[in-house]
């Protein structure tokens, strides 16, 4: 998601890209890979917040990798890849990226109900971050008055399972919205 390949060819539903890969002695090759054209988009995506569920959503129930292992994603690259598909470059870990504008409010050391009214005023859906130690989060908005999120998490807690996955979640959710410490607005990034 968000990486330019060179295209060769589209045939029906398919369209060729070149990758690149590692031959048996690890050098850099270029090889032949294709992928479902639907899933193709010439250039960025214009950065609306529409543009970014809808990239968010296509992670959903993907399994979790911590630092990519696997190939798979932990929160922060999930965030990172998410971004990317509209042309903004985050950096890889959450504390950077939840730096990277000057819309943040810092919101550590603040009870529940004061972050709640932050959430309400100040978050757009689809546009904005939530960080907390050690872990990064999208901002869908509320539904029924709770604050839900997507990202990419293992949490666990003694009333859930690991969900180890891209999920939906409250910000019930192990007690996250009490640990929520910045609020943060992506906009566009100055290069």
């Amino acid at each position: 998601m968000g990486v330019r390949l060179p295209k060769i060819m589209t045939i029906d539903n398919e369209t060729m890209v070149m990758v690149p890969t590692a031959d048996k002695n690890g050098n850099l090759v270029l090889s032949n890979a294709t992928v479902k054209t639907a899933n193709i988009h010439k250039g960025y995506l214009d950065y609306t917040p529409e543009n970014i569920l809808i990239q968010a959503f296509k992670f959903l129930h993907l399994p979790y990798g911590w630092g990519g292992m696997y190939g798979e994603q932990d929160c922060s690259k999930f965030i990172q890849e998410v971004y990317s598909t509209v042309g903004l470059k985050l950096p890889r870990n959450s504390t950077s990226q939840s730096n990277v504008s000057d819309s943040k409010l810092e919101l550590s050391g603040l009870s529940k109900s004061s972050k709640e009214t932050f959430l309400q005023t100040s978050a757009i859906v689809g546009g904005t971050i939530l960080h907390l130690k050690g872990h990064i989060t999208l901002y869908l908005g509320e539904y029924k008055g709770e604050p839900y999120i997507i990202h990419t998490v293992w949490g666990e807690s003694s009333r859930h399972y690991a969900l180890g996955r891209t999920a939906v979640t409250s910000l019930n959710f192990n007690n996250y919205l009490e640990k929520i410490d910045r609020l943060t607005n992506i906009t566009a990034l100055e290069e």
